[in-house]
């Protein structure tokens, strides 16, 4: 509110809210390569994917694309595959209740109060190396 109050014009009436807050959740399944170490791979995995919920790579209403979440998963070494789903639930900052948010064609489009936050990251791996 101080940010925005040294900048607004004289007679603007600033009002903060809260946002909603919207947990997405992912399940990412993953075939590992021949030589490559399971659990290293899913290691990798688990990092990259929440490294999309990093507070400068998020904005409010954006839209969450599933291949977003196979671009990742496919770009670590040792992937030989994936496989992904999501969803997401939208926080409200009065009750705490939760609304599950519809996904459409592979996305998630969020509406401007809302802010994306990581959930729950579940991978799980088959093939390469035990």
């Amino acid at each position: 509110l101080h940010y925005f109050d040294t900048r607004r014009m004289l007679t603007t009436i600033l009002s903060v809210r809260e946002p909603f807050f919207v947990r997405i959740n992912l399940v990412v399944h993953v075939g590992v390569a021949p030589v490559f170490y399971r659990e290293d791979v899913k290691r990798r995995v688990r990092d990259a994917l929440a490294a999309l919920f990093e507070i400068d790579r998020l904005d409010f209403g954006q839209i969450f694309y599933i291949s977003k979440i196979y671009e990742v998963a496919e770009s670590i070494e040792g992937v030989a595959f994936a496989q992904a789903s999501f969803s997401a639930q939208r926080i409200n900052p009065t009750t705490g209740t939760t609304q599950s948010l519809p996904v459409s064609n592979g996305r998630i489009k969020l509406e401007p109060m809302d802010f994306p936050r990581a959930g729950t990251i579940q991978v799980t791996t088959e093939g390469g190396l035990g």
